[in-house]
């Protein structure tokens, strides 16, 4: 789990021992590392950002955490017995305004696979 919350709890895919989500997070500088966590623990304690700076719709069930320095989170909306789950599939630095169809095929792609129950995708715990 990437971040624990009172509101939601906010989850990274991973496969096998690797997780995009994290790798990404680590390969980030310093501030904007630190921000996004921050962007992920508001969210997870009070809900979805209303801002679309930070948070916003792509397309279908596709959603993106965004920083104003181009990383970008993707994720989709989940939920379990306990409360809502936000599960983040990649991570990608933004290199147009426009989201690249590449990466919202991948998060589409992932989450199929996590509803149904794909064996190669965990949650990371």
């Amino acid at each position: 789990m990437l971040q624990p919350g009172e509101e939601l709890d906010v989850y990274a895919l991973a496969k096998g021992v690797r997780c995009q989500a994290d790798s990404f997070l680590m390969s980030l500088p310093r501030a904007e590392r630190r921000a996004l966590r921050a962007l992920l623990k508001r969210t997870a304690d009070h809900g979805t950002p209303r801002n679309t700076e930070l948070f916003k719709h792509e397309e279908g069930k596709t959603w993106v955490f965004r920083h104003r320095k181009g990383a970008r989170l993707y994720c989709f909306m989940a939920s379990n017995a306990d409360k809502p789950t936000i599960v983040i599939t990649h991570g990608v630095k933004k290199k147009q305004d426009k989201a690249r169809a590449s990466d919202l095929r991948k998060a589409n792609t992932d989450r199929q696979i996590f509803i149904e129950g794909g064996s190669h995708y965990d949650i990371q715990e």
